[in-house]
């Protein structure tokens, strides 16, 4: 969950699905960015203010393990 307010984004919470683990790499307040991985399949969520307005995108890859 985001909090947008006065030019800010914060992140508020981010609770993974079963399989997946979570890390939030910005929190804000000027920009968040968190990424959600499972063992094949990784979704990252960012997040910033631009001319006042919240501007969110989502990446999403599917496939094997990263380390493979």
């Amino acid at each position: 969950m985001l909090a947008f307010g006065n030019g800010q984004v914060n992140l508020v919470s981010a609770t993974p699905r079963p399989g997946f683990s979570v890390d939030p790499e910005h929190t804000g307040p000027k920009e968040v960015e968190v990424e959600f991985v499972s063992n094949d399949h990784r979704s990252e969520l960012s997040a910033h203010v631009e001319s006042g307005e919240l501007k969110v995108e989502i990446e999403e890859e599917s496939g094997g393990d990263e380390d493979d």
